[in-house]
């Protein structure tokens, strides 16, 4: 069982080392100015439809992106409060992926961004605090 057990460890790793070495895609050219207009419409299902968008990025790019994200993340903070607290969850949830398919560049491009989430913390709707703890 300790054979069995070394190998598998061993095997997790070279997995870990295999996703940390993946290519990451840019997807600065989803994000034009239109785009991120769309991201902040009057219309909520504009601004679900934007970011469904964002999600659909992150999924054909296997959650491995450039730090290249222009003002996705000024965008996104914005959604944080939006009056449709499921945009803001989703907007919450959608933040929390791009750091984790940015990887440790995020550090430059969400800076700003993270004392944002930090807010909503102490949001009186459980599933936004949730979604602030996971981003």
């Amino acid at each position: 069982t300790v054979a069995a057990t070394s190998s598998s460890v061993v095997e997790s790793a070279a997995e870990v080392s295999a996703t940390r070495d993946a290519p990451r895609t840019d997807i600065s050219a989803g994000l034009t100015e239109d785009f991120l207009k769309s991201m902040n419409d009057s219309n909520w299902k504009t601004r679900a439809a934007a970011l469904e968008e964002v999600d659909r990025m992150l999924a054909s790019a296997n959650k491995r992106i450039e730090p290249n994200v222009g003002d996705l993340m000024r965008s996104l903070s914005a959604r944080f409060a939006d009056s449709n607290r499921m945009l803001a969850v989703q907007a919450l949830n959608i933040a929390g992926d791009i750091a984790l398919a940015v990887g440790p560049p995020i550090e430059r491009v969400g800076r700003s961004t993270l004392s944002d989430i930090i807010r909503y913390f102490g949001d009186s709707k459980k599933n936004v605090r949730e979604a602030a703890a996971k981003a």
